[in-house]
């Protein structure tokens, strides 16, 4: 007997295909029935499944690092993405000149450590730098050239020899007149031969010059070159070459050995991140971080001579930073008397501008009428050939007001958006970092701007009732880490990296009236630094991060008046570093996080406090060796999650379970989690743990980023199970009133595309061929698209194989409910009598998943998770990646099965062929 193991979706239908529809009537007798599952939320043991709202596709801005210019007016962009205009596609796209995708054209570069970083065109090639791995599916570490027209790799250019990995990424590429050599700039050891950040390479053959080597020193990084006459001007990361002092910024020789200049020698203070030549090449202006430059004072920005010693002149910008941060250039371009700066600054040219400003090379004002007013971060700039246009790429997420995702074309003229090009949606997954529900309300913050396609800043709200996004929301300008709500519901706190909500200045720590998202003005205490976990108790607010101030001098741990946002300073913890978690049980309080100190004493990461007095428990101490990231307290029991793998001297893998009165380990609990725990919720009765993280295993059985463990013995719930086999993380959990909360960052979880997901108990239901003792087989017309047919026992006819037997569906336990007869099919929607799709729905409250199991056989894992119209094939047992041997030679379909499911989604068994679609 063959027997299939199902949770199944709300909405069943079950499709039987290429079988004739006479035939369909004599071959099934289907019986239905349904789990009763306990009213209160996942309280008693079950299958874990995913219901179908909320569904959230989150986008947060990508990174445009790298822009090129096509003859036609079309763009080749690079940088930090995964997805543009709707379309799957990484680091690289092509822009037709209306602003449009060319969806033809993709080299599939792939991340490794960053991704493009650079880009150059050289008549019908393009030259793509960066930190990636492999291109078109061949390996590249950091360096191709594609066929500009196609986007096709060239195979036989390439400067890393062989087994040469040793470098970090290409930054920078600089062309050499002729078209025959470029120099290429980065973090490397050796690009074909031991030569340190930067080599000069044959565009004809690949091969690198091994004579031509400045000696920079290990660990060196060069991010910027520009080139004049016989001379080359480098910036980055370095304070030596061939020996000599050299900060930052250095001019060697473009032949020969690139001997440096030893006269020449600006000698800034910090990085420099852009170069650029004025048109007569005499002055070359730098950008970076530096605060001086050749002992003058200069903030970012400077002007210099290109000969003689390099010093800076009188043209001063004086670029001023936002609150907090010091100002930095990333990037220039140069045309006639109009210098286009961009970076991270509030103030330049004795203008308010944001990242990105037209200074006069004359006196260094900012040009008055040109303001396109960027919110984040600009990374490159690019003049258009004829120069009525300059491109911008970057973190941003909103250019002059309008929505435009970390790229935006602007006119020269005007600084209006160029229209086509004002929001070509380029980004990476979103992240929800917390999560926080009062009654119907389900709040979630994190690292997004835009939800289902429509511009959300950093925070949203569910209607837990209906599972559907609100319309409600804030205009934050930085990441959510943290989130309180208060016992009435009427307030909503909020913390993370942001300074902004709209015009207002909320620098990592805001209330909100939580009927509209409107800010609490007045309310504003105002950390210094990021604000990592908030706890509410009546008018206290308890807050932990990694700020030095918070309304008045206090490090990484206070207490504010929830009412008024007031510092209460007689209560001060003194953490040494940050904190991360907190947990409240009557007057204790314990935080968990990265310091060492707390009120004075050794305190390894973990402390119990008075909230009282802030007084640590002297008596209480169970220092754990890494970070701790999340707390739970019930009754007597401290759980505690993170980074550690040992806690009170004990051995414990990222979680373990204390005795809150004394800090005791639990030595008969131990889940074992094989990576970090970020997150944790208790069930309502109190008998399950759910924990949410980075792991892949608990207690060494594979259980990827959620899982369910009992209180009692830290027995994992096997059956409990949302394979997330396809990577993330689980970042937040919070119990509802019908299920489980879980948000993070992860592509699918339980089969569902979301980035929240409700989780709540499944149907079970089991699919057995009834065959007394031999399942008889007959022969069809064709064997079924996809099937691969070998010879097993009891099939004579390889080719044309199928079961020909009665099927029962029933519920893993409990009497039939319901029952499907044979005429069950004649009121089925058919396709020319070939094929016969039929439905059945449950509960609606009764969300459902899909696993299946083979006895005796194995299933075949695809190379990419299943989508829809995929068959999944049965085949002999044997050990097979992404499967598990059970009892009696079970083999259970774990991940692939139920990663993604959709309409005409097929399972077929080789054996006994049986086809379901779920529509």
């Amino acid at each position: 007997m063959v027997t299939r193991r199902l949770v199944m979706e709300n909405s069943l239908h079950f499709t039987s295909v290429n079988v004739m529809r006479e035939k369909l009537r004599h071959l099934l007798l289907l019986v239905l029935t349904t789990l009763f599952l306990l009213a209160s939320p996942l309280a008693s043991a079950g299958y874990a499944a995913v219901a179908d709202a909320p569904k959230l596709t989150l986008v947060k801005p990508g990174s445009i690092d790298a822009i090129a210019e096509l003859p036609d007016g079309g763009l080749i962009i690079g940088g930090a993405f995964t997805q543009i205009q709707g379309k799957e596609q990484s680091c690289i796209a092509k822009l037709n000149p209306d602003g449009t995708l060319d969806e033809d054209w993709d080299p599939q570069i792939r991340y490794r450590t960053t991704c493009v970083k650079a880009l150059l065109r050289d008549g019908d090639y393009l030259y793509v730098g960066g930190g990636f791995a492999f291109v078109g599916g061949k390996m590249r570490l950091g360096i191709c050239r594609l066929d500009l027209a196609t986007g096709k790799l060239d195979p036989d250019w390439y400067p890393v020899a062989e087994g040469d990995h040793s470098y970090k990424g290409i930054y920078a590429m600089q062309p050499l007149p002729g078209g025959n050599e470029i120099f290429l700039g980065g973090f490397f050891s050796s690009l074909g031969k031991n030569i340190q950040s930067i080599v000069k390479v044959s565009t004809l053959t690949g091969d690198v010059d091994p004579d031509w080597d400045p000696g920079l020193a290990s660990g060196s990084q060069v991010y910027a070159m520009a080139l004049s006459g016989g001379n080359l001007y480098i910036g980055g990361y370095f304070t030596e070459i061939a020996g000599v002092s050299r900060n930052y910024i250095a001019k060697v020789s473009a032949a020969g050995t690139g001997a440096l200049d030893m006269n020449w020698n600006p000698d800034a203070d910090s990085t420099v991140s852009s170069l650029v030549l004025s048109a007569t090449g005499d002055k070359l202006y730098a950008g970076g971080d530096f605060r001086q430059l050749g002992g003058v004072s200069r903030r970012g920005l400077a002007r210099m001579n290109a000969a003689g010693t390099g010093q800076p002149d009188a043209w001063d910008p004086a670029p001023e930073g936002i609150p907090g941060f010091i100002a930095s250039v990333r990037t220039l371009a140069l045309t006639g008397n109009s210098l286009y700066v961009g970076g991270q600054f509030a103030v330049i040219g004795g203008q308010n501008r944001n990242s990105i400003a037209r200074l006069s090379t004359v006196d260094a004002t900012a040009d008055s009428t040109w303001n396109p007013d960027s919110n984040k971060r600009v990374r490159v700039l690019l003049l258009s050939a004829d120069g009525s246009r300059i491109h911008v790429g970057g973190e941003f997420f909103t250019t002059g007001g309008e929505h435009t995702l970390s790229f935006a074309s602007l006119e020269t003229a005007s600084d209006n958006l160029v229209a086509g090009f004002t929001d070509l949606n380029i980004g990476e997954a979103g992240i929800v970092n917390a999560l926080v529900r009062h009654a119907n309300d389900l709040y979630f913050g994190g690292d997004f701007v835009r939800v289902n396609g429509q511009p959300q800043f950093f925070l949203g709200k569910i209607d837990t009732a209906t599972g559907q996004l609100q319309h409600w929301g804030a205009g934050f300008d930085g990441s959510i880490l943290a989130l309180a709500v208060s016992a009435d519901g009427s307030a909503l706190y909020t913390g993370g990296d942001f300074t902004h909500i709209g015009l207002d200045v909320k620098n990592h720590l805001a209330r909100l009236q939580a009927s509209d998202a409107s800010v609490v003005p007045a309310w504003n205490p105002s950390a210094s630094g990021s604000v990592w976990t908030l706890l509410l108790n009546g008018n206290d607010l308890y807050v932990g991060g990694r700020f030095f101030n918070i309304g008045g001098v206090q490090h990484y741990l206070a207490r504010l008046a929830a009412d008024t946002g007031v510092l209460d300073s007689g209560w001060n913890p003194q953490a040494s570093r940050g904190v991360y978690a907190l947990a409240l049980s009557g007057n204790d309080l314990y935080a968990g996080g990265v310091f060492s100190t707390m009120g004075g004493l050794p305190r390894n990461r973990l402390a119990k406090l008075d909230t009282t007095t802030a007084a640590v428990d002297a008596g209480w101490q169970a220092d754990t060796n890494s970070t701790v990231r999340t707390l739970l307290v019930d009754g007597n029991a401290l759980y505690v999650g993170g980074h550690f793998t040992q806690i009170g001297g004990v051995d414990r893998n990222r979680i373990a379970r204390l005795n809150a009165s004394n800090g005791a380990i639990d030595n008969q609990w131990n889940p074992d989690a094989s990576k970090d725990v970020f997150s944790l919720a208790l069930s309502s009765n109190g008998n399950d743990l759910y924990l949410g993280g980075w792991f892949s295993s608990i207690g060494g059985i594979r259980m990827p980023k959620i899982a369910k463990v009992t209180t009692s013995d830290a027995t994992l719930d096997m059956d409990w199970d949302l394979d997330m086999s396809t990577g993330g993380t689980v970042s937040a959990l919070v119990l509802g009133d019908t299920g489980l909360y879980a948000a993070g960052e992860f592509p699918r979880i339980g089969g569902k595309h979301t980035t929240l997901a409700h989780i709540v108990d499944g149907h079970l239901l089991t699919v057995t061929a009834r065959a007394s003792g031999q399942a008889r087989y007959g022969v069809i017309d064709s064997t079924p698209e996809g099937i691969k047919c070998s010879p097993y026992t009891g099939i004579t006819d390889c080719e044309h194989a199928m079961v020909e037997d009665d099927y029962v569906l029933t519920a893993a336990s409990g009497d039939p409910q319901l029952t499907i007869s044979q005429e069950w099919l004649s009121g089925c929607d058919s396709a020319g009598g070939t094929s016969a799709t039929c439905g059945v729905t449950l509960d609606a409250d009764k969300a459902v998943a899909v696993r299946l199991a083979c006895e005796q056989f194995d299933m075949l894992p695809p190379e990419e998770p299943v989508t829809t119209n995929t068959t999944v094939r049965c085949r002999e047992i044997k050990a097979v990646r992404g499967y598990e041997i059970g009892d009696g030679g079970r083999v259970r379909f774990e991940a692939q099965s139920s990663v993604e499911l959709g309409p005409g989604f097929r399972v077929n068994s080789l054996a006994d062929y049986f086809a379901i679609s779920v529509q």
